[in-house]
């Protein structure tokens, strides 16, 4: 079960996205993303806290090269995670040049 969020402009192009993905004993938020030029406009924190609200547990996890962004709406960054994102982090690093990603946990109220 995945969920996706996807944000689109008056004219109906694709501006911005984000999904809600499932793993054998979690959920992911996975996959945010919104187009260079509509990029600090509010639109990626906007679905952040969509997605976030919709979140169908109390624990919400992530990977990201953009820790410091996702600090700001309560994520922090773990040593320790679910096997299947210490993974994941490894197939981004060595297959897709993408160092400095980590694995973030959010605990809602």
């Amino acid at each position: 079960v995945e969920d996706f969020l996807v944000a689109e402009d008056e004219t109906g192009a694709i501006i911005g996205f984000g999904r809600i993905k499932k793993y054998s004993s979690f959920w992911e938020l996975a996959s945010v993303g919104v187009v260079p030029e509509r990029r600090n406009q509010g639109l990626g924190r906007a679905m952040v806290r969509r997605l976030m609200e919709d979140f169908p547990s109390k624990q919400i996890w992530i990977t990201t090269d953009l820790g410091g962004y996702f600090q700001k709406f309560g994520f922090v960054p773990v040593d320790d995670g679910p096997q299947e994102l210490s993974k994941k982090i490894l197939r981004c690093h060595c297959q897709k040049n993408r160092p400095g990603v980590k694995i973030m946990l959010l605990e809602k109220s």
